[in-house]
């Protein structure tokens, strides 16, 4: 079997779903790579909570997340690891132990060759978390991968068409809480519905519509309402609280604070006791299009396929985020196709192709890389 493969579905096979949330076992087998190529630092965030950095330079960080999402249902292939033909299948193939495991080879490759001293500009970093906010990953340690540049592995090829991704749309999570009045079930009029108050609610948030300027290359924004909902405790029981979550992806000219308080005016249209908190936010970040990692990327690129890549917006958001807040200039480039590769899905999975393709791309990149 091919090593590029094999390794692939070793990681595969260390589960790392998030949550709950461990990276110990892919930690373990990336760390029996490469410790003897490159000084480690080893950064824990709680019992089984590891981000990895190997490297001290500060030309550009790599930087790819050990965490998935849970498994799911309805597979028809193994999801902890399985080949068939040219196709690699498992939690995490595309969304991206794939990608770490190209660039573990192409590091290697490197040392194979007596050039381990190409690596001395760079920064190597497997991080925790990323599936939940990297709150515990590389929110957590952006001191530790400073650099010039990065490079997030997350996927930007797009239905086969290798891409980068200069912008990632933000997040903003929120959540909405409606208190109402318990009753007896045979006597409901004289209860206060916390879980139809709330329910109105969302269908009248609907019809907002966001205020914001088409972007070159990211979507427009999104809304997505009632992502989780929850309410009520017995059959026979009134409910008097109720909770739902909003989604909701942002774009640099989007006004959010507009946003937050057209919502706030729904809510106080109902007359009901309800109110809004923000859980979660990132903002959405970019790069110019003329930065040199981008530079970097496509020289590289098109020395491998012999064609220069086109920029293309991601939906959601990513590590990248908060790298480019903290000044790190990065680009989110990595193999995962998600048109494709049903990432997140059941039968997620990626071609053994494609990884080698990145393995040279990533090679090229550390060879060609200037300051």
């Amino acid at each position: 079997m091919d090593d590029l493969a094999a390794l692939t579905l070793e990681l595969i096979r260390e589960r790392s779903e998030n949550p709950p949330g461990n990276e110990s076992g892919v930690a373990d087998v990336i760390k029996s790579r490469l410790r003897d190529y490159l000084d480690l630092k080893e950064i824990r965030r709680g019992e089984n909570r590891v981000n990895l950095i190997f490297g001290t330079g500060d030309l550009l960080v790599f930087n790819g997340h050990m965490d998935t999402v849970p498994v799911g249902r309805y597979w028809t292939h193994n999801p902890y690891g399985e080949i068939v033909g040219n196709i690699i299948y498992g939690r995490g193939s595309s969304d991206m132990k794939g990608a770490l495991a190209s660039l573990i080879v192409a590091i290697e490759e490197i040392v194979d060759r007596g050039e381990k001293d190409m690596l001395k500009k760079f920064k190597f970093a497997f991080v925790a978390d990323e599936e939940q906010g990297g709150e515990l990953g590389t929110r957590s340690i952006l001191e530790e991968l400073r650099a010039r540049y990065g490079v997030v592995m997350e996927g930007s090829v797009f239905n086969g068409r290798i891409c980068y991704r200069p912008g990632i749309r933000g997040t903003l999570w929120l959540k909405i809480i409606s208190r109402g009045k318990s009753a007896h079930g045979s006597d409901p009029e004289l209860g206060d519905n916390a879980v139809m108050n709330l329910a109105d609610l969302l269908l009248r948030l609907k019809s907002i519509r966001m205020d914001f300027r088409k972007h070159p290359y990211l979507p427009d924004p999104t809304m997505a309402l009632g992502t989780t909902f929850h309410g009520g405790e017995k059959v026979n029981v009134i409910p008097d609280h109720a909770e739902a979550t909003l989604d909701i992806r942002t774009i640099p000219s989007m006004d959010v604070d507009g946003l937050m308080e057209r919502i706030k005016k729904e809510i106080g249209l109902t007359g009901k006791d309800m109110s809004v908190e923000i859980i979660h936010q990132v903002p959405p970040a970019e790069i110019p299009l003329d930065s040199n990692v981008i530079g970097m990327v496509k020289g590289a690129v098109h020395d491998v396929t012999g064609r220069f890549p086109e920029p293309i917006g991601g939906k959601g958001s990513n590590d990248a985020n908060y790298m480019i807040a903290y000044g790190i200039e990065t680009v989110v480039f990595g193999p995962g196709d998600f048109a494709l590769d049903n990432a997140h899905g059941s039968d997620e999975h990626i071609s053994l192709e494609r990884l080698i393709t990145f393995r040279d791309i990533y090679r090229r990149m550390i060879e060609n890389a200037k300051d």
